[in-house]
């Protein structure tokens, strides 16, 4: 006849196997991603703000940002110059008045549009207009004229959404970490602080959708092909036009060709509707 203690063992072990079991089951109530996204968006909501209207301004929200203790050194002229990258960026994308003057935008510093079949065959435009306008790309549409309308569709998507309308103006809402990336290693250490993983897996998450190529190979072919990347991230909380705030990474590349930063992916999360769209940029 089994004694107290191994009575009191098996208890134990029931116990655990309840927990454990309990923990691969869904539950009747939120789950972890909605608990973590609304901790995120009482955070969040906290902080104060810079209208992305003034490049300048949005230059100066910067500024502030810390940079990860950890992150490959670069010089303060390289920090410098993507930040005002990341600032050139996110006004452009967000507050040109048009899909053409965007366009255009893109154009005055060297970027080709790449072509609408390209664009279908290779990166799922098609698919990402259908779920924009629940239409079919109409087979007349030029290139231009294919860009201006998912463009235009993304913007408008979601009742504003997916329109930036400001950025976090103080440190504690933004972060930034450089390293050189390779094929072997192609991520970058998770930023810190508001932008750390236990905020940023919280909700769906979106990914992004280049339009265009520019005097070198894009991040992942380069990878692909063994070429080490100096890359920088920077993190940052941004307001919607819709009125939620929710994180945004920003990742760029440094070309040494031309000594710049080019943007490189946009990713998003902490949302649960269906009004997020992949950032068309």
């Amino acid at each position: 006849m089994p004694n107290r203690w191994h009575i009191l063992a098996a208890l134990v072990m029931t116990i655990l196997v309840v927990v454990i079991v309990r923990g691969f089951l869904p539950a009747n109530g939120p789950s972890s991603a909605a608990i973590l996204a609304q901790a995120g968006a009482v955070d969040f909501a906290a902080l104060r703000m810079m209208p992305l209207a003034s490049k300048g301004d949005v230059g100066s929200a910067l500024d502030g940002v810390v940079t990860d203790p950890g992150a490959t050194s670069v010089s303060p002229v390289d920090k410098a110059a993507m930040l005002a990258a990341a600032a050139e960026f996110l006004h452009a994308h967000s507050c040109l008045p048009s899909a053409q003057s965007y366009r255009e935008w893109r154009e005055s510093a060297g970027f080709g549009l790449i072509g609408k079949e390209e664009m279908i065959t290779e990166r799922g435009a098609g698919l990402g207009y259908r779920f924009l306008t629940g239409l079919v790309v109409p087979s007349d549409l030029t290139d231009e004229q294919f860009f201006d309308l998912m463009f235009d569709a993304y913007r408008a998507f979601g009742r504003g959404a997916n329109r930036a309308r400001s950025i976090a103006a103080e440190p504690r809402g933004m972060a930034m970490t450089f390293k050189v990336l390779t094929r072997e290693n192609p991520k970058f250490d998770p930023l810190v602080g508001l932008m750390s993983p236990e905020r940023w897996h919280g909700g769906r998450s979106r990914g992004s959708r280049c339009w265009w190529r520019g005097t070198t190979d894009d991040l992942a072919t380069l990878l692909d092909r063994g070429e080490p990347i100096l890359a920088g991230q920077l993190g940052v909380i941004v307001e919607f036009e819709n009125g939620t705030r929710r994180p945004v990474l920003l990742t760029f590349m440094f070309q040494p060709v031309d000594r710049r930063w080019t943007i490189a992916d946009i990713a998003s999360t902490n949302f649960d509707d269906g009004g997020v769209a992949p950032v068309e940029y």
